[in-house]
Parts: structure tokens; sequence; C-alpha cells
């Protein structure tokens, strides 16, 4: 990240997917950030986990194994493949939060803003 950013290219961080009750924790979420941050980034963007069939059950299975403790909440949590969207809404709302906290902005800043610079970066496909 560090060397991206010092070659003029525009690094964002993301933090995804967010495990709900195992990297959903504000302290976590800031030490990324502030990481990212000290190594150039400029933005960063979140997504709670989803999971699809075939991904679910082998997440369950890893999940029933290595946290058992909260394996039963996020089964409950996750008969969709989607987290619903008050907890989406939720999760944008805090990294908002900890995203100004840390000087950090959005990730769909619009690329008019950085693209004609970063493309001058690249040496063109012969």
């Amino acid at each position: 990240m560090e060397r991206l950013a010092a070659a003029g290219i525009a690094v964002a961080v993301a933090l995804a997917p967010i495990i709900p009750g195992i990297t959903d924790g504000d302290d976590s979420l800031a030490a990324v950030l502030r990481a990212a941050r000290d190594a150039g980034a400029t933005r960063a963007w979140c997504r709670l986990l989803e999971l699809r069939p075939g991904t679910r059950e082998h997440f369950q299975e890893a999940l029933a194994r290595d946290w058992p403790a909260i394996a039963p909440a996020l089964e409950r949590r996750y008969e969709r493949p989607y987290a619903p969207a008050h907890e989406q809404q939720a999760l944008r709302q805090r990294l908002d939060a900890l995203r100004d906290a840390h000087g950090l902005g959005e990730h769909d800043d619009p690329p008019a803003a950085w693209f004609p610079r970063q493309m001058t970066l690249f040496e063109p496909a012969a």
C-alpha cells in the first residue's frame, strides 16, 4: 500500500467480509483504518459477510469447528445469503464515523478525480 500510494496510485482499503461477532468490533475496524491511512490509503469501504449456497455450508462447518460459541447465532443470522438490511446499514454508519475519525473518504470517489493521474503511471501495452 505504501509503495502504491508513494507512486501516486489512489489506494483504498476494503474491510470485507466483516464477520459479525468476529471481525466487527470498533477497535478492530479502527486499527485497520489507522494502519491503512498510515500506509497511504485515502478511502475505505466495507461489506458484511455474504453466505451463498456452497460457501455457506463450508463456512458454517469451519465456524462450528473454530468459533463454536458464536456458530449458532451466525447460522440463524444467515438463513439467507445476506445479512439483514438494517445490519448492513448499521455497519455502514459505524464505518462512516470511523472513517471520519481517521481522515478517510468513501470508496466511491468519482474516478474523474484520480483516474487520469493514475493511468499516467502505467506504460501502454505494445
